[in-house]
């Protein structure tokens, strides 16, 4: 056995195989509306709170803009055109824990 509907289909036959793949397909796409939602609301949050670019009713127009964003990333071939942006995302991570375990060491210590 080498996958999940693998699986399915030992245990229940082929109706098996298709519920697990739709429950997968399904379960992949929820996980990807989550993450877009995730990135709308932090973002919007930055748009409004820091650059003053929308209201916060006008959420709409920060998701209208990552779709545009997320469409035209779609039609990328090679995820090794990313690996600059990784890697700065990754030292940015880095810098974020470093501060965030050093603030805290600080309020500790107070």
């Amino acid at each position: 056995m080498t996958s999940y509907s693998d699986i399915g289909f030992k245990l229940y036959g082929n109706p098996g195989r298709i519920a697990v793949n739709i429950t997968v397909a399904c379960s992949q796409a929820l996980f990807c509306c989550g993450y877009v939602n995730f990135i709308v609301e932090n973002l919007h949050y930055v748009f409004v709170e820091t650059i003053h670019v929308v209201s916060k009713e006008d959420k709409y127009i920060t998701a209208s803009i990552l779709t545009v964003v997320f469409c035209f990333l779609c039609f990328v071939r090679k995820i090794e055109l990313f690996a600059a942006t990784s890697t700065f995302g990754n030292f940015m991570i880095l810098i974020t824990v470093v501060f965030v375990v050093s603030m805290g060491a600080i309020q500790i210590a107070d």
